[in-house]
């Protein structure tokens, strides 16, 4: 028991440092306007108050509000800074600084709750970046109009959209001279075709004569297969990290598939099968020197819902005599695919992209049928809608 005083009294040491370190991380600064002294304060904005025009200041217990004609800046926690500026004649607002170089990035939401941007430049000129529209080609005519640096990537101004994550990353390609990715939803309907292998074989739950599912893949010839399908594009939190959705038919189409038995027996089958599969998954996207590099993985829970799968069976009798019998033959309509894969997306215009996807697509079949599996290796061409 005494060796767990130590122990206790440690653990609520560090409990009370991480408390004081956490004050600390609250206690900021402000600008008091028409002095350059700075005060080590709690700094709180007040639910339902817009922060863009008032916060609070906690200091002895006492608090003071604060408005942008009293203060020229104020920081909360690890935020970013909030400058007062005058943003029409007489009308002033804490504008947040999100982008900061040759060209400064600010951003108000107005009391209208609309979203603004404003442009500084280095020689102090101060630029609204919207209309009274809003409209896109109005901010974007005035960043065309403010890129100085790096004239080859103005051409991807067009990429943005009127959000803070997407104009900051615009914004910060213009002060870098890097090429940034601009997340944002994609709808994209795509084709492809698979070099397939299958394989079919009985589940645990299946009793069956037929000798199937005891024989080596390589008996198994690969053949073509068609995939067709729609994609849904969905950034994670403004990064080039994305949710994908969509859905996809898969065409499987077997003409002649000799499969070797055991004995004195041989049974071809003849398969015409479609499979709609609902995905889900995730793609990373980088850059690869002018083009948009991805890796994706996506899983696909499928229904078969054209099952057309036709069994010859060829007997040899101890006459000699060939004794062949043809049924229909039940696989598994239900099935779970996974599909892995990297490419590359290729602009074509303003609006569009046209992308190339290399993968591997594998599909077990499940449930108490015989189970029709696949393996294949894939290639697909995309569209941007």
């Amino acid at each position: 028991m005494k060796n767990s005083y130590p122990s206790f009294s440690l653990l609520i040491f560090l409990l009370l440092f991480l408390s004081f370190t956490d004050q600390l991380s609250a206690q900021k600064s402000f600008y008091k306007r028409g002095r350059a002294t700075i005060s080590d304060v709690h700094i709180i904005t007040m639910e339902g108050v817009n922060p863009h025009y008032s916060f609070a200041v906690v200091n002895k217990g006492k608090t003071t509000h604060w408005g942008p004609t009293e203060v020229d800046a104020y920081r909360k926690h690890y935020g970013n800074l909030y400058i007062s500026r005058e943003i029409e004649p007489g009308h002033f607002a804490f504008l947040e600084l999100i982008v900061e170089g040759t060209l400064n990035l600010y951003y108000l939401k107005d009391q209208n709750l609309e979203s603004r941007f404003y442009l500084e430049r280095k020689d102090g000129v101060f630029i609204e970046m919207t209309n009274e529209n809003r409209k896109p080609s109005y901010y974007m005519k005035v960043l065309e109009k403010e890129w100085v640096n790096c004239p080859q990537l103005d051409r991807y101004i067009k990429e943005s959209t009127y959000s803070k994550a997407s104009m900051a990353r615009i914004v910060k390609s213009h002060n870098t001279c890097k090429r940034l990715l601009n997340p944002a939803i994609r709808h994209s309907v795509y084709g492809g075709v698979g070099y397939t292998a299958y394989n079919v074989a009985n589940s645990r739950n299946v009793v069956s004569a037929v000798p199937i599912g005891g024989l080596r893949r390589g008996d198994y010839p690969r053949k073509p297969s068609y995939y067709l399908g729609y994609n849904l594009e969905i950034p994670v939190l403004s990064t080039n990290t994305s949710l994908i959705t969509g859905v996809r038919l898969h065409k499987i189409d077997v003409d002649y598939f000799n499969l070797l038995g055991f004995g004195e027996v041989t049974f071809t089958i003849d398969a015409s099968t479609l499979d709609l599969g609902i995905k889900a998954g995730l793609m990373h996207n980088f850059l690869l020197r002018n083009l948009k590099g991805f890796l994706s993985f996506e899983l696909i829970p499928s229904y078969q819902i054209i099952d057309d799968v036709l069994v010859t069976f060829n007997v040899l009798e101890p006459d000699g005599q060939i004794k062949t019998t043809t049924s229909d033959f039940s696989t598994a309509k239900f099935a779970l695919a996974s599909n892995l894969g990297v490419g590359v997306k290729v602009p074509i215009n303003d609006r569009h992209e046209l992308g190339l996807r290399i993968g591997y697509d594998v599909r077990l079949g499940t449930g108490n049928t015989r189970l029709f599996n696949v393996t294949s290796p894939i290639i697909m061409v995309y569209y941007s809608l």
